[in-house]
């Protein structure tokens, strides 16, 4: 597997790690050598079980890329759900992205085919254009990952330009 983690930033520094998290992003991608690339943040805590649990799901639902559920915690307690069959997931994708960033796993040539583009909501995104083009993407029902949650955070100043872009769809 090829695991990659991506840092949380300083509101300092923000917009310009930004930027430079989707070319890291991308540049880890064109270093992944093995079938499949998981995704998360430095400051989550994946589930040990995580990596082997969706890979069964993955291969057994005929999907390229899928999530898991996620628990919140630090400031913000809580677990969030996501759609979990192909076809609930792609009509959830007109009101929210569908899958949670950091529990992202999948065909490592689905990411290297695709890539985060220098967008707001770079994860929606790439969701968009892999759905669009007709491939799987679903959610194993469990909960896999805890996500730190803490203000100002970016996914948070994001919800608004999800909701302007599905507009477009």
């Amino acid at each position: 597997f090829n695991f990659l983690f991506s840092a949380q930033a300083s509101e300092n520094f923000e917009d310009w790690l930004s930027s430079y998290k989707k070319i890291a992003l991308n540049k880890g991608i064109s270093y992944a050598k093995g079938e499949y690339i998981a995704r998360m943040d430095s400051d989550d805590i994946s589930f040990p079980e995580r990596l082997s649990k969706q890979l069964k799901y993955l291969k057994q639902n005929d999907l390229q890329v899928c999530g898991s559920s996620i628990e919140m915690f630090s400031s913000t307690s809580g677990t969030v759900t996501y759609p979990i069959a192909k076809e609930d997931t792609n009509f959830a994708m007109l009101f929210m992205s569908p899958l949670a960033h950091p529990t992202a796993f999948g065909l490592s040539s689905v990411f290297k085919k695709y890539g985060y583009r220098d967008v707001a909501a770079e994860d929606y995104d790439l969701w968009k254009r892999i759905s669009i083009d007709c491939l799987n993407i679903g959610n194993i029902p469990e909960i896999l990952l805890r996500y730190r949650v803490h203000p100002g955070q970016a996914s948070e100043d994001k919800r608004d330009i999800i909701k302007s872009t599905t507009s477009i769809i």
